[in-house]
């Protein structure tokens, strides 16, 4: 009974010790935030990827799983990895605030960094038919109305209607 005793109790020490050892999501998200800071974005991904694959519905998954898709759009330019990261926020956090501008970035990235207005065109579609509500609807308006029209035609157009405010918004957070 004793050596029962004993093996249980080592078995929680060490279980204890183990534990508190281990570097906990926000230092491994702090630890990402440097490697950023640092230009060592790979590293970074790397963190990120292992707070969402150890914890997605943890304090820092969300937040590690956006954090990727703009590190893979502005910081590695790739935007294939932005949309494939912007299509497993969307999965994994169906019901979040952030869902919806996750989806519109979607539609922009196909749009604005890969030129690829049919998958943008789907993209906004079902944008708009999943938020129709969503403060971001008008600007999918927008985005479908222009799709694959160059940037200073559309203010040329716009200059010239002067019967119609223009239509964008820029939205900052």
């Amino acid at each position: 009974m004793k050596k029962y005793f004993l093996s249980i109790l080592l078995s929680f020490l060490l279980l204890f010790i183990l534990s508190s050892c281990s570097i906990d999501d926000e230092q491994l998200f702090q630890q990402a935030q440097q490697f950023v800071n640092e230009k060592k974005v790979p590293e970074a991904i790397k963190l990120l990827q292992e707070i969402v694959e150890k914890k997605p519905n943890g304090e820092f998954g969300e937040k590690s799983q956006k954090t990727m898709i703009s590190l893979y759009q502005i910081e590695l330019q790739n935007p294939q990895m932005a949309i494939q990261e912007a299509r497993r926020f969307v999965e994994l956090y169906p019901n979040s605030a952030q869902t919806p501008s996750v989806y519109f970035m979607i539609g922009f990235i196909f749009n604005n960094d890969m030129h690829q207005t049919d998958s943008a065109k789907i993209a906004y579609t079902e944008f708009l038919s999943r938020y129709p509500n969503s403060e971001m609807a008008k600007s999918a308006e927008f985005e479908l109305q222009n799709l694959g029209k160059d940037i200073n035609e559309i203010f040329k157009a716009q200059l010239t209607d002067t019967t119609k405010k223009p239509q964008f918004t820029v939205q900052s957070k």
